[in-house]
């Protein structure tokens, strides 16, 4: 076991609809398997359903990720 722990910022761009178009870490945990988890977790529940659109067609959303061992 590693005992990894970090907090990892992801930029998430949305399109005005809810819809995702990219997403990459802003600030990194020091440990790229973490950094690469936190992206996968982001993009895998980004599924929004806006009951209206945003105010641009592109939005940048920050996502802290925290990872801590108990």
């Amino acid at each position: 076991m590693n005992r990894w722990e970090g907090r990892i910022v992801v930029h998430l761009l949305l399109r005005e609809n809810g819809e995702f178009v990219t997403a990459r870490f802003a600030k990194s945990s020091g440990y790229k398997l973490l950094d690469a988890n936190a992206i996968d977790v982001v993009r895998c529940t980004c599924s929004l359903k806006l009951r209206q659109r945003l105010d641009k067609p592109v939005v940048l959303v920050s996502i802290p990720v925290i990872y801590k061992l108990k």
